[in-house]
């Protein structure tokens, strides 16, 4: 399948315009009235990983840029992923860009901006629409979680958050659900946060079905219903939720007769990056009858992935086991990190 080459849109953004006048000339100015936005002279592609490829990823991977007056990107950040190690191919590539530097009163001045770069294949559809609400809605998330930006910038993500929920975007519809929940941003209404949990999950959205599952099945704002909670929480698994694949997971755990499905939800959710999964799966491989020396190395590996994230049972587990390992075993453990984990 050939790869069509991405493509890259300088996004106008007028965050902190307001002040920008304010700030000391060395100061990065966001794009607005009176700048002059750089302008793209030398592009290098991005490629695509094996993984992508693979799996046919498409869509948006959107960064927040500085580019200086010599019309360098000297800061670059991710603020909609798209995974697979694109995010890491479009930065690569985009720190090789060259910009005529962007104006403000006829000098160069280092500008802020907003870079999306698009990723598409050859022969497959692109639900240009779908992924402009993905993007929209990651950027503001990622507004929103941030302490430097400014309280008109986070004021309006909040409003992109809304208006996707009232599009019915389910992850927008679950976050409003959890701003009612717990009057954050919005006022406290646990009925319409429920109402909107079950909007979300009727859109087969993971982490919605897995909050109604669990609501139904300790009988939380929802009618106390066991059966149907668990074969929700078995669509939450379905469906992505790595909280749901950890919640079955356990209860399989404790049934002789689950154990080889309680592993792969286990597997599931520790490929997803879950550090409390990756420890109960590295449990399980050095607890099998007739463990090899693979299932102890690829245990190594999942308790230090687990360890990396701060969980600390995880620390003190791949200490004692370690200890227990080769130099060579624990170089095979390093090197298989990569592979048991979606990047």
């Amino acid at each position: 399948m050939k790869r069509l080459a991405a493509n890259f849109a300088l996004v106008v953004t007028l965050a902190g315009a307001a002040r920008a006048s304010q700030e000391p000339p060395e100061t990065p100015v966001p794009i607005g009235p009176g700048i002059t936005p750089p302008v793209l002279t030398r592009k290098v592609e991005p490629g695509y990983t094996p993984e992508a490829l693979a799996e046919r990823i498409q869509g948006i991977v959107a960064l927040e840029a500085v580019i200086s007056k010599e019309g360098q990107v000297t800061t670059l950040s991710v603020s909609s992923s798209l995974g697979y190690g694109l995010d890491e191919k479009a930065q690569e590539a985009i720190r090789k860009w060259r910009f005529k530097p962007g104006l403000k009163d006829g000098q160069p001045v280092p500008v802020r901006a907003t870079i999306e770069v698009q990723f598409r294949l050859e022969g497959l559809t692109f639900d240009r629409k779908a992924e402009e609400k993905r993007t929209s809605f990651n950027r503001a998330m990622d507004q929103i979680a941030r302490r430097d930006v400014p309280a008109p910038v986070a004021t309006k993500a909040v409003e992109t958050i809304l208006k996707l929920s009232q599009q019915d975007y389910a992850p927008a519809v679950f976050i409003e659900a959890a701003w009612r929940m717990n009057g954050d941003k919005l006022p406290r209404d646990p009925e319409a946060a429920v109402a909107l949990v079950e909007r979300a999950a009727a859109a087969r959205y993971g982490p919605a079905l897995y909050e109604a599952a669990l609501r139904r099945i300790e009988g939380r704002l929802l009618p106390r219903d066991p059966e149907q909670g668990m074969a929700q929480m078995r669509l939450a698994a379905k469906y992505g939720s790595h909280l749901a694949q950890y919640f079955l997971g356990k209860q399989l755990q404790t049934n002789p007769e689950g154990a080889a499905e309680a592993r792969t939800y286990f597997q599931r959710c520790a490929f997803g990056g879950k550090p409390e999964c990756q420890y109960r799966l590295a449990n399980i491989l050095q607890e099998k009858a007739k463990r090899s020396e693979r299932d102890l190395v690829e245990a190594a590996a999942y308790l230090e992935l687990a360890a990396d994230q701060g969980l600390p049972e995880a620390k003190t587990a791949f200490s004692e086991l370690a200890a227990q390992l080769t130099s060579s075993q624990l170089a095979k453990a390093q090197k298989l990190k990569p592979e048991l984990v979606r990047h």
